[in-house]
């Protein structure tokens, strides 16, 4: 009986460390090691150039949901610009500047031709009943509202128009002509003055004075 029960004891004994050797994990030599880092980098990268990729992807379609957009501004800016069929200077109406609504046909601008370096345009108002003797050609002296010295530029008439103007002021007609630039005055549209019209070596308004006191 005792060697009974020593041979069932070792048999367990022996069935428990075969149990224990198959719980037993293979020792990882430095080459499988090396293997398996290499296997874990390279998992790395094609997870980090995936990532790249799903970004790039990315990236492209907000790119082109931005061109889109950036079309769409540049359309409605388009159909909001008024351009005009030659070039020159912007003159913008003073008189509309603080109205929020204006009635269709209102003056909004005006485009003045460029100016030359030796010339400055000018735009003169002339009573209907002064017109007899004014034509083109005329010589006239263009003289500058300046609160310094005063500044007279010579010029002539360039353009009268074959309609005259009516407003709250009387019946004119809007003349057109050039001045000869001067160095001391910064050429500019806006400018405003007095304007004599020159007959021979008199202006317009002392042969009218000459004529009624007949002096002539």
């Amino acid at each position: 009986m005792v060697i009974d029960e020593q041979i069932s004891r070792l048999k367990k004994e022996v069935e428990q460390l075969l149990m224990e050797r198959e719980t037993l994990v293979k020792p990882v030599v430095p080459k499988d090691e090396i293997n398996t880092q290499r296997e874990r980098l390279a998992q790395s990268k094609e997870e980090i150039l995936a990532k790249t990729k799903q970004k790039i992807l990315e990236l492209d379609e907000s790119k082109k949901k931005k061109k889109i957009l950036l079309e769409n501004v540049n359309e409605q800016i388009d159909l909001g610009t008024v351009r005009a069929k030659k070039d020159g200077i912007l003159h913008l109406n003073d008189a509309v500047n603080e109205q929020t609504f204006l009635p269709k046909g209102t003056l909004l601008a005006e485009i003045y031709p460029p100016m030359q370096d030796n010339e400055i345009p000018f735009t003169a108002r002339i009573p209907a009943n002064e017109m007899t003797h004014i034509k083109t050609g005329m010589l006239v002296h263009f003289k500058l509202d300046r609160k310094a010295v005063a500044t007279t530029l010579d010029g002539e008439i360039t353009e009268i128009p074959e309609t005259s103007t009516t407003n709250e002021q009387g019946i004119f007609y809007l003349i057109k002509g050039r001045l000869q630039s001067n160095k001391k005055i910064v050429d500019r549209y806006g400018l405003t003055g007095e304007l004599s019209l020159i007959i021979g070596k008199n202006t317009y308004w002392e042969q009218i004075k000459k004529f009624l006191l007949n002096q002539e």
